[in-house]
């Protein structure tokens, strides 16, 4: 029973040998995504710091600007109220004192534009 032709093994099949290599790919692949689903998980949270630390030096950016121009309304405002700016702010609205006469002077640039195009052409 046990002779030298009975123990001989077989030939190996082809389809166990793919079967084994797409196997091992497969299984390559799946600890390669694994793998970069934990490195992703691990990362994040730093990104999302560095994120956030953008974002609040822009915000601060900003709030600085607006703080800027705040005072500066105020500061106007504040001059407003003022009888000087009251009447600095009546007169770019076109009003006047009663009584006065108002002279409107025209720079020379837009003095020079309106006299060139009141001239006909030829």
């Amino acid at each position: 029973m046990n002779s030298p032709r009975s123990q001989r093994r077989l030939p190996r099949r082809a389809g166990n040998y793919y079967l084994r290599l797409a196997g091992i790919a497969g299984g390559g692949c799946l600890i390669a995504y694994v793998l970069f689903i934990f490195i992703a998980k691990v990362i994040h949270p730093y990104q999302m710091g560095f994120s956030v630390e953008r974002d609040i030096r822009t915000v601060r950016a900003e709030l600085k600007k607006q703080q800027a121009k705040n005072t500066l309304l105020a500061r106007r405002l504040d001059y407003l109220k003022t009888p000087e700016g009251a009447e600095t702010e009546a007169r770019r609205a076109g009003y006047s004192r009663p009584g006065e006469i108002v002279y409107l002077l025209r720079s020379a640039a837009s003095a020079s534009s309106s006299s060139n195009s009141a001239t006909p052409a030829h």
